[in-house]
């Protein structure tokens, strides 16, 4: 009877709990990133705010900031009729919710995206249209590396 080295053994668990907590930590992600789209679009604020890293809730002000923004996205481009894709992404120790929806109120589409930390908090949210020129690009990552201290 042939023998199966431990420590291949043991690399192969790992890996395979690796992958299971992988596999735990996107679902958590879209559950997490579907919950608060669906609670922004019905106006329900509150868990939202709450759930909010201080950092972010600096960055609105208040809550009055994230109602704000809230009615502009409602007037501006309307209701989410619409999701064309939903992406998950791990990186630098974040996760993100990329959601790229149509709206009735415009012909373009526009991504909804939800930054989550690594305690499952709001670090980061933003709509905008879904293509946007390198020069809005650059713009937002300079904001995002300053929010986040990325290098």
């Amino acid at each position: 009877m042939r023998q199966i080295p431990t420590l291949g053994l043991l690399l192969l668990l790992s890996l395979d709990l690796s992958y299971a907590e992988a596999q735990s930590d996107s679902a958590a992600t879209l559950v997490l990133g579907r919950r608060y789209t669906q609670l922004f679009y019905a106006d329900s604020l509150d868990p939202i705010w709450a759930a909010m890293t201080p950092e972010m809730q600096k960055v609105l002000g208040k809550e009055a900031g994230l109602e704000a923004f809230r009615a502009q996205v409602t007037e501006e481009i309307g209701p989410e009729v619409k999701v064309i894709r939903e992406k998950l992404t791990d990186t630098l120790g974040v996760r993100l919710y990329t959601r790229v929806a149509a709206f009735e109120r415009s012909a373009a589409s526009f991504t909804v995206q939800w930054t989550f930390d690594s305690a499952s908090r709001v670090a980061g949210f933003f709509i905008r249209p879904a293509r946007c020129s390198s020069a809005v690009m650059r713009g937002l990552e300079k904001v995002l590396s300053w929010i986040f201290r990325w290098p």
